[in-house]
């Protein structure tokens, strides 16, 4: 059995993907596809990468309201999962 910690606050990985630790959002189901933000703004997924200076986890995501000037945008894996 493999061992998985968080990238994030480095506490264990469960079954379900999911972070353990207490206050982390850390989870590794993000996959492509739709996401409606709490707001209500629809946006599409292409992925998870890795910030090369920090190192850290980011989501990369692109809006589908038309309404912005089609660049990808991303933000932390942490801010992502926030509600």
């Amino acid at each position: 059995m493999t061992i998985v910690s968080c990238p994030l606050c480095k506490s264990i990985i469960g079954t379900a993907g999911r972070c353990t630790g207490e206050r982390c959002t850390f989870d590794s189901n993000v996959s492509r596809g739709f996401y409606r933000h709490w707001k209500g703004g629809l946006y599409y997924v292409h992925g998870v990468s890795r910030n090369d200076g920090t190192g850290e986890l980011v989501v990369v995501y692109a809006s589908t309201q038309g309404n912005d000037d089609g660049l990808l945008r991303h933000r932390t894996l942490r801010e992502f999962t926030e509600t």
